[in-house]
């Protein structure tokens, strides 16, 4: 249907579905194709702007941190050449 990755998916909504933005029908831990959601149209917060994180799994992670590690050695490289 959207050809959006079911990981990535389940990582931006677990978030909504905790907080409450988005409910999820039956309201089980898993998810699967015929579970439905909608927006809760009662959600009320106090906060003028809600945060909400999108889950990153450990390999993401360590995928990410390896990227920083390269583009750190790559500036720690060249500022040493210009010395």
């Amino acid at each position: 249907m959207t050809q959006i990755q079911p990981s990535e998916l389940h990582q931006h909504l677990i978030p909504l579905i905790k907080q409450k933005i988005i409910v999820k029908n039956p309201s089980i831990n898993s998810f699967s194709a015929e579970d439905a959601m909608q927006v809760n149209i009662e959600f009320r917060s106090n906060m003028y702007r809600n945060r909400v994180p999108v889950l990153t799994s450990k390999s993401q992670k360590e995928t990410d941190t390896k990227k920083v590690q390269g583009k750190v050695r790559m500036i720690d490289a060249t500022q040493s050449k210009q010395q």
